[in-house]
């Protein structure tokens, strides 16, 4: 594009040099195919609509297609040659605009490089805080470009650079002034003649980019540095969501089993002490024995809150948060604990009911004594 854009000073395809008319039409062949191979690739070709990227791609696609090809083909078609003659000077600017769209091309990066898609929608994310921070910099402006002025107006001395008057004539010159002299340039220069004016500016003028240009831009940095770890962190979980579930319906589909029904506790319980899950959520820091004994709960809690079996996107929930590198909340406390009461519960009803059947067992035993004690006295009687 950058090489286009320097060399080809046509505003059509068909009046540019024979070399970009040849890159533009493989450019556009390839884009062309390749939306043509993942359209046909959708099961479902409605499904297509759905998928973002696709549509963004298709759109580029389609824009291409009528650039290099429909508008090149009718301009041949229709016999003109030189098409500067054909178009005024309006129109032909306004197509070298059109032509900035190309580069939207840029945007399959983000999906070459995750790196960049993480950073794209960090700034995305922290769109609101960049906008507070630029409307409290406007807001300071404001403040200093009004105390400026009013000192302007109170210090009679001439100042050594004449220009600093015309500088900060109006409110809104003072803002101008503030902004381009101080904020986006080296201050050095600007604060010394204002301090050889007078020196009663330079504590204000000091103040006003220890303000905005330190304080505000190590804050920007600081919102920038949150808001991308927190997208980091959270494209790293998606990503981890997504392996476990594809990993784990593949292993499923391998043994046979069906990740799209109800799962009973012997199906997920065969499934976590398969060789391969198990090697796998080690890697994860998910422990496949742990979570196994604690099936029962699992499907206790399922059961009582839905009414139903444990299910795939369950199971997939119960390994992440089974997680070790998982933080501990009070939830989490709040959880142990009722297992523990449920674990007790259910252990004292299995010990109570033991109890009751060798007390039971016991009486029986004693009862059958005493029957042949009576029956052998009565015996001897006799």
């Amino acid at each position: 594009m950058a090489i286009d854009t320097d060399n080809n000073p046509a505003a059509v395809l068909i009046d540019a040099p024979a070399v970009f008319q040849v890159a533009e039409h493989l450019f556009c062949a390839y884009f062309f195919i390749e939306i043509t191979i993942r359209f046909l690739a959708f099961e479902y070709k409605c499904d297509c609509f759905r998928d973002f990227w696709f549509v963004f791609d298709f759109c580029l696609s389609l824009y291409m297609v009528a650039e290099t090809w429909i508008l090149s083909l009718v301009l041949v078609v229709s016999g003109f040659g030189e098409t500067e003659a054909l178009f005024s000077a309006n129109v032909l600017r306004i197509i070298r605009m059109v032509k900035i769209l190309r580069l939207t091309r840029m945007a399959k990066l983000l999906r070459s490089i995750p790196e960049l898609g993480i950073v794209a929608k960090a700034i995305g994310a922290a769109g609101r805080s960049l906008l507070v921070i630029a409307a409290f910099c406007v807001m300071v402006l404001y403040v200093f470009a009004l105390l400026m002025k009013q000192i302007t107006d109170m210090v009679q001395e001439t100042p050594a650079d004449p220009s600093l008057i015309g500088d900060f004539a109006t409110v809104a010159t003072s803002m101008n002034t503030l902004l381009l002299k101080s904020m986006f340039a080296e201050s050095a220069s600007f604060v010394y003649s204002l301090a050889a004016w007078h020196p009663i500016f330079w504590p204000f003028v000091i103040l006003f980019i220890l303000i905005t240009s330190v304080t505000m831009m190590y804050m920007l940095i600081g919102v920038m540095v949150n808001v991308v770890n927190s997208v980091a962190a959270s494209e790293r979980e998606g990503s981890t969501v997504s392996l476990i579930a594809q990993s784990l319906r593949q292993v499923m589909m391998k043994l046979g089993m069906d990740p799209d029904g109800p799962l009973s506790k012997q199906t997920v319980t065969d499934l976590l002490l398969d060789a391969e899950v198990a090697q796998f959520l080690y890697g994860l820091d998910v422990d496949s024995i742990v979570m196994v004994e604690m099936l029962d709960t699992f499907y206790e809690d399922i059961m009582e809150k839905e009414g139903r079996q444990m299910n795939f996107e369950d199971l997939v929930d119960a390994l992440l948060n089974l997680r070790g590198t998982n933080p501990a909340t009070v939830q989490d406390v709040k959880g142990s604990i009722r297992i523990l009461k449920t674990t007790f519960t259910k252990e004292l009803s299995e010990l109570r009911r033991s109890l009751l059947g060798e007390i039971n067992t016991l009486k029986l035993d004693l009862r059958d004594a005493g029957d042949l004690e009576s029956s052998g006295s009565e015996h001897d009687a006799g």
